[in-house]
């Protein structure tokens, strides 16, 4: 039991009875990964980060019944888990930032790459502030979580490593996401309905800027209430692998058309022609106007 690498009980009947006492003896443990197992709770991971603290790689417990740290279980030492890179606890509703916390602290700051929390509303935006303490973390999946733009500004500025963002949902300040961007390493934001919010007041200047990063981007989502995407598909598209807007209101039914002049400015992208298309290799328009898609015959 003590040389076991790797735990995945995924989508079984287990639970914290059957788990903890091998995970208590698994110090050389690198990977657990208990998705889908509702009975497992935060016991079965408290165990795990307190006991594999040396050697922990991965924790995933996407879906399972995690909610908060077990009353009078151990925290690991801050700083003890000095390989833990990835932490995931997607479709966790119950996650709280009491459980969350004592990982982001035990994870060494240069280790950590990335943070699923997808669907764990009840996190706040002091476990996003927390993520700035990271700052070599790639990967982050905020969408659901309760964070103001202050603290997705925090994050942005601070781990400049960072290269996938998902935000369903949770505010983005676009200067700060534009910067990001605009420095290179920022390669894909997943918002949703949330990606890119304008105010209305937004002038020419400022929607130029949003343009010219989003034309940097290689992978970009939004939806039905965005108020950039539609009118600025034309720059996604330019680079971008993977574009969706599906359920987007605004979307122009030709897609190959050039933005309006009154938007553009000397920092805008040139229009691409249909040939400079051919990167795009997923586009997602459904439930849109558009009629002529923008990739080469």
């Amino acid at each position: 039991r003590g040389a076991l690498r790797t735990v995945d009980v995924s989508r079984s009947w287990v639970d914290d009875k059957s788990l903890v006492p091998i995970l208590e003896g698994a110090r050389q443990l690198r990977e657990l990964n208990v998705t889908g197992c509702r009975r497992v709770t935060a016991a079965s991971v408290a165990m795990a980060a307190v006991a594999c603290a040396a050697s922990l790689e991965v924790l995933i417990a996407d879906d399972t019944s995690v909610a908060g740290w077990p009353m009078g279980a151990k925290v690991p030492p801050k700083n003890s888990c000095v390989r833990l890179r990835h932490i995931s606890f997607a479709g966790c509703a119950d996650v709280k930032d009491d459980l969350l916390a004592p990982l982001l602290a035990a994870a060494a700051a240069t280790t950590l790459r990335v943070v699923d929390v997808r669907g764990c509303s009840r996190l706040s935006g002091a476990v996003v502030r927390a993520l700035g303490k990271h700052p070599g973390i790639t990967d982050v999946r905020l969408d659901g979580v309760r964070c103001g733009e202050g603290d997705v500004r925090d994050l942005l500025t601070r781990c400049k490593s960072l290269e996938r963002l998902g935000c369903e949902g949770v505010p983005l300040p676009a200067d700060a996401l534009c910067a990001a961007i605009t420095r290179g390493n920022l390669d894909a934001v997943l918002g949703g309905t949330s990606a890119l919010q304008l105010p209305a007041s937004a002038d020419a200047r400022t929607r130029a800027r949003v343009r010219a990063a989003l034309s940097q981007l290689a992978e970009y989502a939004a939806g039905g209430g965005s108020t950039i995407a539609g009118a600025d598909v034309h720059a996604m598209v330019r680079r971008a692998t993977t574009v969706s807007v599906s359920g987007m209101a605004d979307v122009p039914a030709d897609l190959n058309d050039t933005p309006s002049p009154s938007a553009a400015t000397a920092t805008t992208p040139a229009p691409a022609s249909s040939s400079a298309l051919i990167p795009l290799t997923v586009l997602n328009v459904a439930d849109t106007g558009a009629a002529r898609l923008p990739i080469a015959a």
